[in-house]
């Protein structure tokens, strides 16, 4: 990944990271079931190259 690319891979990460904790907190408080779905794509990205997954 080129330096500009993984700056912006860094920063979307960290707002979807910030946008799960928003959704977990709200599924909490409305008694919602909450799956936590990026962990599983990053899970899934271990497995194979990010470029599979784009």
């Amino acid at each position: 990944m080129v330096d500009d690319e993984r700056w912006e891979w860094d920063v979307s990460r960290s707002q979807i990271g910030a946008m799960g904790e928003i959704v977990a907190g709200l599924a909490s408080d409305f008694d919602a079931v909450h799956v936590p779905m990026q962990r599983v794509f990053d899970e899934a990205a271990e497995a194979c190259a990010p470029e599979q997954w784009i």
